[in-house]
C-alpha cells in the first residue's frame, strides 16, 4: 500500500453531446495530464455510450460528468449521470497505458471507484444536492452546470468557476 498523495484534479471542459451536458475532468498524478489521446477517444465514444443510459428505464437528466483519470496502472474513464432524482449511474472503463484508445468496461465484480475520484463525486454530489435536489419544484439546472472543481494536488482544492467561455485553444491545451 502506497502512502496516499493529493493528485492533480482538472475540469477541462464543458461539453454537450445529443443535449447532454457533460463536464469533463481529468485526475494525474504529474504536474499535468499527459494522455490527451486517451480523452480524445473518451470524449469521441461519448455518443455510443450516452446512447446506451438509454437503455436502462431510467429517467434521467441528460447531465453527466466523465473522469479520465492518469493512474499507476493505467487509465481509468467513469462516465457519471443522474438517473430518477438523486440516483448517480456510473459506467467504468479501463485502459492499458499501452493501448491508450481501447476501452475496456470494468469492474466485473465490486469495486466503485478510488479516493481521487470520489472527490469530485463528492463535489458533484453536494452540487446535484443544492441546485438540483433542494430545489425539486424548480430545479436549477443552469448552476449546477456552472459548478466547477479542481485540485492542484496541494493543500486545498479551489472551487472558482471556470468559464464554459474557454476559449477553443485553452480548452484544447487542457487536453493534451
Amino acid at each position: 500500500m502506497n502512502h496516499y498523495q493529493p493528485r492533480k484534479i482538472t475540469l477541462v471542459r464543458f461539453l454537450t453531446v445529443n443535449n447532454w451536458k457533460i463536464k469533463i475532468y481529468t485526475i494525474t498524478r504529474q504536474t499535468r495530464f499527459a494522455f490527451g489521446t486517451t480523452m480524445q477517444a473518451a470524449l469521441s465514444a461519448l455518443p455510443a455510450w450516452l446512447e446506451q443510459s438509454r437503455t436502462l428505464g431510467f429517467e434521467n437528466y441528460e447531465t453527466a460528468f466523465l473522469i479520465v483519470h492518469e493512474g499507476i496502472d493505467g487509465i481509468w474513464t467513469l462516465l457519471n449521470w443522474w438517473v430518477e432524482g438523486g440516483i448517480l449511474y456510473s459506467r467504468t472503463f479501463f485502459t492499458a497505458l499501452t493501448a491508450p484508445t481501447e476501452f475496456q468496461v470494468l469492474p466485473r465484480e465490486g469495486f466503485m471507484s478510488c479516493v481521487w475520484e470520489m472527490e469530485v463525486i463528492h463535489f458533484e454530489r453536494a452540487m446535484w444536492i443544492e441546485h438540483i435536489l433542494k430545489k425539486a419544484d424548480q430545479p436549477d439546472f443552469e448552476r449546477y452546470w456552472q459548478a466547477s472543481w479542481h485540485h492542484d494536488g496541494s493543500a486545498a482544492p479551489c472551487t472558482e468557476p471556470l468559464s464554459e467561455t474557454a476559449t477553443a485553444s485553452e480548452q484544447r491545451s487542457s487536453l493534451t
